[in-house]
């Protein structure tokens, strides 16, 4: 009983480490879609403001709004693909 309740064991200790390895590479993933969206959500503003020097007025008022939809939306449909990824 000893003999298998050792290999139980040892079994459990292999899948596990599997496991933390597998969720290590997720991890991975995930931090390179953060470096993408720290990236991405760079050059938006970047071109935002750019654009925004060259618009005045209320003109201005609603291309925000349109930016900040268009934002908001991207940033949900990452996140929500993140949140699948860190599903699997």
């Amino acid at each position: 009983m000893s003999a298998e309740f050792v290999k139980v064991g040892a079994e459990f200790t292999a899948v596990r480490g599997e496991f933390a390895e597998q969720i290590g590479e997720v991890h991975k993933e995930i931090g390179g879609l953060h470096l993408a969206i720290a990236e991405s959500t760079k050059q938006t503003t970047a071109q935002f403001v750019e654009l925004s020097a060259k618009i005045g007025g209320q003109t201005r008022t609603m291309m925000m709004w349109f930016v900040g939809i268009a934002a908001t939306i991207a940033t949900s449909a990452v996140a929500l693909c993140v949140t699948l990824v860190t599903q699997l």
